[in-house]
């Protein structure tokens, strides 16, 4: 994620920072930017006049170092002057992913020093400073959590997340629904999970903002070093200022404005059953998309491989005039993930903490029938081996040797003062 740092004398009453930060991301092991901000109020600002100097990036085995150099006293009258014999509290903060947001939980995610420049480190009391911190993160965590709720949707089941087979919440204020289905089924019928591939995926986009909203797809091999934008598949909509609905199918080739297919040689608008939404200051946007390729500006999407998944809207509101020109600025990352996991047999539904699913190898000691389940073997028998799609991959017990319970690996040896013949009997 993100790291910086500010410096400052200490709060006012009025829950305020007046420091000077600097926030410094890497992507693919490479420095994005070192930017010099303040935080005037409860949003961070980058200044308009840029005194750094001297930069230099590090990263090795996932640490980050960045090295800059500024003046104590800038003549810039946005910025504090700084003295050399002079107590100040050192701030510093550490992003949870490659967004530019919130830090996180001070005590996971923040951490307060002090420190005279021609000293070093110096005691200080920071109760005072912590209290801060800690009434800052209260207050987020309900604004997250009212934010979070309104993308869940209203009673129209084009914008419900309920009417989707799974949801995923990318950021506090973006949340991504989705259902695989099959051309037989017809696009608007939830695939019921029989182990069968889908043809098409139902999306549903749900944004925090009045702007646009985006997503791109993009096959992702493991270990392959490719930036998100590059060769990425990309749907955009919003709601403008006069009402108008707007949305596309796009490509980009790189780091740069997608573009619309068919403004693209041999390019076409393969998506169908599509709408956006304005309601309570969220966006929705929904559609249904081909997994394989109709042009050349489409990516074939394996659902049950690793893909990677760009999201970015623009919190401005969406002006007819300007329409899609609006950069998205910080409010954009990216997702590695699956997107069926009614799994094949031989494979299961793997849970992870943060909700994404994948499909997973069957683990010894179970069996694995299809459309993401897993059964254990019976108590009597065994599953020596991975990746099994029926029960005769659990085998019985040899005689002399036991298994009690469901869903082993291996038998035990006969307890003493007991016999068995093959299995439990």
């Amino acid at each position: 994620g993100g790291c910086g740092g500010g410096v400052s004398s200490g709060p006012n009453r009025n829950h305020r920072w007046n420091a000077n930060g600097w926030q410094f991301r890497a992507g693919l092991d490479k420095a994005i930017s070192v930017t010099q901000c303040d935080l005037p109020a409860r949003s961070i600002s980058v200044d308009m006049r840029q005194d750094l100097y001297g930069r230099r990036y590090e990263v090795v085995d996932g640490r980050k170092k960045v090295v800059v150099y500024r003046d104590l006293i800038t003549g810039d009258p946005g910025d504090k002057e700084l003295q050399a014999d002079k107590k100040y509290h050192i701030i510093h903060t550490e992003g949870m992913n490659g967004n530019v947001g919130f830090h996180g939980s001070p005590s996971l995610h923040t951490n307060i020093s002090c420190v005279k420049f021609n000293e070093g480190l110096v005691p200080c009391d920071i109760s005072a400073v912590q209290a801060e911190f800690e009434t800052l993160q209260s207050l987020a965590v309900q604004r997250n959590q009212a934010g979070s709720d309104k993308l869940l949707g209203g009673i129209d089941p084009q914008t419900n997340s309920s009417a989707y087979d799974r949801s995923v919440l990318f950021t506090p204020h973006y949340r991504m629904s989705w259902s695989m289905l099959t051309e037989a089924q017809g696009f608007g019928r939830v695939l019921q999970g029989n182990g069968t591939r889908p043809t098409h995926i139902r999306v549903l986009i749900a944004a925090k903002t009045r702007g646009w909203v985006g997503i791109g797809f993009q096959p992702q091999s493991d270990g392959a070093d490719v930036h998100p934008m590059s060769n990425i598949d990309v749907v955009m909509g919003s709601v403008d200022n006069q009402g108008g609905v707007h949305i596309s199918d796009r490509f980009a080739f790189g780091v740069e404005a997608p573009v619309v297919d068919k403004m693209l040689p041999g390019g076409r608008d393969d998506l169908t059953d599509t709408g956006v939404a304005h309601e309570d200051g969220v966006t929705f946007m929904y559609f249904t998309k081909p997994l394989k390729a109709e042009d050349e500006y489409d990516n074939d999407i394996d659902a049950q491989a690793r893909l990677q998944v760009m999201f970015a809207y623009n919190a401005k509101d969406w002006v007819l005039t300007t329409g899609f020109e609006a950069y998205h600025g910080p409010t954009r990352g990216f997702k590695l993930m699956f997107l069926d996991t009614n799994c094949v047999p031989g494979t299961f539904r793997d849970v992870a903490e943060d909700g994404l699913a994948t499909c997973s190898p069957c683990t010894a000691g179970y069996f694995c029938p299809g459309a993401g389940e897993r059964r254990p073997c019976p108590s009597g028998t065994y599953g020596p081996e991975k990746s099994q799609s029926g029960p005769e991959g659990c085998l019985r017990c040899a005689p002399g040797r036991a298994q009690r319970d469901e869903g082993r690996s291996a038998c035990d040896d006969c307890e003493k003062g007991y016999s068995r013949g093959a299995g439990l009997d």
